[in-house]
């Protein structure tokens, strides 16, 4: 009796942990520093060849991040995952030294993909909505 609770406890953990890395997040996760993809990973990104990806790196993860501005002693954009919700804001940072200042926006969401360009997802929305009328007139 006592085999057959442990067997189906460890059964019972092992499919937790399937269902746990199945239901994991995906984000965009580059960097416009990256040589590789430094035009494709900018602040108003072309989605082509850059696909969201399994956040396995960060334990925990719940959160897509999208960085631009100043960040790492440089100048650019970075998308990341995140186990805590870093908020939406904006401030404007001067380095010691630095005439100018940055501006640096932080932008933080919780569902597959999010983190990619808000610019390709208004475009993709007003070219739907151009399509309206076409519609209505096919219909009446």
């Amino acid at each position: 009796m006592a085999n057959s609770n442990t067997f189906c406890l460890l059964v019972l953990i092992a499919f937790i942990s399937v269902i746990r890395s199945a239901v994991s997040i995906s984000c965009y996760q580059c960097n416009s520093t990256d040589i590789e993809n430094q035009f494709r990973c900018t602040e108003f990104m072309d989605t082509y060849g850059l696909e969201p990806k399994p956040c396995t790196s960060v334990y925990n993860a719940a959160y897509c991040v999208k960085l631009v501005g100043r960040y790492e002693g440089g100048l650019g954009v970075t998308r990341y995952c995140s186990s805590h919700n870093l908020g939406n804001y904006c401030n404007y940072v001067r380095r010691p030294g630095d005439v100018l200042e940055y501006r640096t926006c932080v932008y933080t969401c919780d569902s597959d993909g999010c983190n990619s360009s808000s610019q390709v997802k208004l475009f993709a929305y007003l070219i739907c909505l151009s399509f309206l009328p076409w519609f209505r007139n096919l219909l009446s």
